[in-house]
């Protein structure tokens, strides 16, 4: 796994993104918040950009997992609206 926390970037496990429904002991989602445009994890975990949480703050739960899951199978994606 990647370092949790760089200057230039956090790692991000959230309950919000969880599913309802499941289990707590499964592992909770993880996500970069990435700080600097020169940093690019190892992994392909979702990545979020600060310009972007303005507009994930006005989504719902539902809203939030459906671009999450977006984000997996385009980490470097960003949310426009």
């Amino acid at each position: 796994m990647s370092d949790y926390a760089d200057a230039r970037g956090v790692l991000i496990a959230s309950t919000v993104l969880k599913e309802q429904g499941t289990l707590f002991d499964e592992a909770l989602p993880e996500f970069w918040l990435i700080l600097s445009s020169d940093f690019v994890p190892e992994d392909r975990l979702p990545r979020y950009y600060p310009e972007e949480l303005p507009l994930l703050a006005e989504k719902t739960a539902e809203e939030l997992r459906m671009i999450y899951n977006m984000k997996i199978v385009f980490p470097d994606s960003r949310v426009r609206k």
